[in-house]
């Protein structure tokens, strides 16, 4: 049973490494063409993108605690411009911390660390 588990395992690995890949592809392929918002194909890879989520999303960890705030701020800005587009302008801060926890995954942010990062905006 356990071997059987950890095969499972395994194989579930391999297949997150390969859209892992698929992903960056996207995103490389987003930034080669300036932005995803030139143009109808640059649109759907944007909006590929972000159906799988933020790729690489920031943290604690990796960026220390002195920048986090202010890293995450701009990533909550770019991830959110189309998402303000499409509510004419405005969100709620709730809907914010849903949408961008949504996608991030399992590496969720804490309402204070979010609402410290927005307070960071101009």
């Amino acid at each position: 049973v356990m071997s059987g588990g950890l095969d499972d395992l395994e194989g579930l690995m391999a297949h997150a490494r390969e859209m892992v890949a698929v992903a960056e592809k996207i995103q490389q392929g987003v930034r080669d063409k300036g932005t995803a918002a030139e143009g109808k194909e640059g649109e759907e890879d944007g909006s590929l993108l972000m159906m799988a989520g933020i790729l690489s999303p920031v943290s604690k960890e990796v960026t220390g605690q002195s920048l986090f705030h202010a890293e995450l701020a701009r990533q909550l800005a770019d991830f959110l411009t189309p998402h303000l587009a499409k509510g004419g302008g405005t969100m709620t801060l709730t809907d914010a911390f849903c949408l961008y926890n949504r996608a991030r995954g399992i590496d969720m942010v804490s309402p204070a660390d979010l609402r410290k990062a927005t307070e960071l905006f101009q």
